[in-house]
C-alpha cells in the first residue's frame, strides 16, 4: 500500500506518530508509520470535496487536529475556481472531518498557506487570492485561528513593512526565533508575468509585525518551494520549487537557513530527488525530513525520500517498497547514500 502518484502535503501527526497523506480525489487518508516502514489506508467519506485543490492543511500539535482553510473546487464544478472560506478539522483517531463553522472567518481564498505557531498554539494564514481565474483581489492580511475557541482573529499589522500580495510562497514557524518565516512566492499570477521573489520575511504574532530579514546570501527566486523546520538541528530546510513558467524550470537544490545567524547555506549532493514541486514534513522522533511524490507538471511522482540533517551522524539504512534512498548530511557536507532495490 502507498499513496498514488500525486502532489501531497505530508503532515506529521505527533500524537499518533504517523505522517498523513491526504488523497483528496479519492477521499482517502494514507498514514505512514516510520517504525514499521509501512502505509495504512483509510477511506475518508466526510472529506471536503475541494480538499485536493487546497494543500493548505497543517497539524495543530496541542489539539491533535489537522486544520484546513480555503482552497477551491475542481474546475468542472466551479470554472472560476473561487476560494472557499470554510474551516475544517480532521481527527486521525476517529477518521472524521468536521466543518467548524466559526462565527467570523477570513475572506474566501485559494493559494494561501497555513503555518502552526507552536508557542501561541495558533494557526496562521497569510495572503492568497480570491479566485484562481480572472483574479480580482490579492490578499495581504494575516489571520490567526484558535482551535480551542474556534475563532479567527485578524492580526494584520496596522502599519509597517509587509511582503505584500503573495501566492506560491511557503512559510514555517521557527520556535527559537518565535516567528513565522516566509520565503519567496510571486506577487502576480497572470501568465507570463509571474513576479517571482526570493525575499525572506519573519512575522511576529506577539507584536503583529513583519520584518524583512535581508540575508546576504539566499536561494534564487522561486514559487512553490518546500520549507520545513528541523527541530533537531534547529534550522529551516528548503528544497526545490519552480524558477519560471513558459518555459518551465524546476529546481532541485537544498538550502539550510539558520535564524540565529540569519544565513542561508547551499548544500550540494550528487544523489537527490529530481526537480519538482512538492512538500516536506519533519518527523521529530526519527529526526528526518520526508518527501513523497510531487509533480514536475508533466508527471505526478510517487518516489519517497528522507533527508537527515545532523551535526554528527553515521551511515544508516532505510527501505521503502520498491525504491529506497537515504540522505545523511554531515557537518562537512559529505553525503553518504545507500540505495537498494526490493529483493
Amino acid at each position: 500500500i502507498k499513496p498514488p502518484a500525486n502532489f501531497y502535503r505530508p503532515i506529521y501527526d505527533s500524537e499518533s506518530d504517523v505522517i498523513l497523506f491526504i488523497d483528496g480525489p479519492n477521499k482517502k487518508i494514507y498514514a505512514y508509520d516510520a517504525t514499521a516502514n509501512s502505509f495504512s489506508e483509510l477511506s475518508s467519506p466526510t472529506m471536503p470535496d475541494y480538499v485536493q485543490y487546497g494543500y493548505y492543511q497543517q497539524y495543530d500539535e496541542k489539539n491533535d487536529k489537522v486544520i484546513l482553510f480555503g482552497g477551491h473546487y475542481p474546475s468542472v464544478d466551479d470554472p472560476w475556481l473561487y476560494g472557499q472560506n470554510e474551516t475544517w478539522t480532521y481527527d486521525y483517531n476517529t477518521n472524521i472531518w468536521t466543518n467548524m463553522s466559526p462565527s467570523v472567518s477570513p475572506p474566501g481564498r485559494t493559494n494561501a498557506f497555513l503555518s502552526y505557531d507552536s508557542i501561541a498554539n495558533k494557526m496562521l494564514l497569510y495572503g492568497g487570492v480570491n479566485r484562481w481565474y480572472s483574479i480580482s483581489e490579492y490578499y495581504t492580511d494575516v489571520w490567526a485561528y484558535d482551535y480551542a475557541l474556534n475563532t479567527w482573529s485578524n492580526v494584520t499589522p496596522s502599519s509597517g513593512p509587509s511582503p505584500g500580495p503573495r501566492i506560491g510562497y511557503l512559510w514555517s514557524f521557527d520556535p527559537i526565533l518565535n516567528k513565522t518565516l516566509l520565503f519567496g512566492g510571486s506577487t502576480n499570477v497572470i501568465l507570463p508575468y509571474w513576479d517571482f521573489q526570493n525575499d525572506m520575511w519573519a512575522y511576529d504574532l506577539g507584536s503583529k509585525s513583519w520584518t524583512n530579514l535581508y540575508p546576504d546570501v539566499k536561494p534564487s527566486k522561486r514559487v512553490y518551494t518546500n520549507m520545513v523546520y528541523d527541530s533537531n538541528s534547529r534550522k529551516t530546510l528548503l528544497f526545490g520549487g519552480v524558477a519560471r513558467w513558459s518555459p518551465d524550470e524546476f529546481l532541485d537544490d537544498l538550502w539550510i537557513f539558520d535564524s540565529q545567524t540569519n544565513t542561508w547555506q547551499s548544500v550540494e549532493s550528487e544523489i537527490k530527488p529530481t526537480a519538482r514541486i512538492s512538500f516536506l514534513s519533519f518527523h521529530s522522533k526519527t529526526n528526518k525530513t520526508y518527501l513523497y511524490g510531487g509533480t514536475d507538471i508533466e508527471n505526478d511522482l510517487d518516489d519517497f525520500w528522507t533527508l537527515t540533517y545532523n551535526e554528527k551522524c553515521e551511515k544508516s539504512n532505510y527501505s521503502f517498497l520498491a525504491f529506497t534512498t537515504v540522505l545523511l548530511l554531515l557537518s562537512n557536507q559529505i553525503l553518504i547514500v545507500r540505495r537498494r532495490k526490493k529483493p
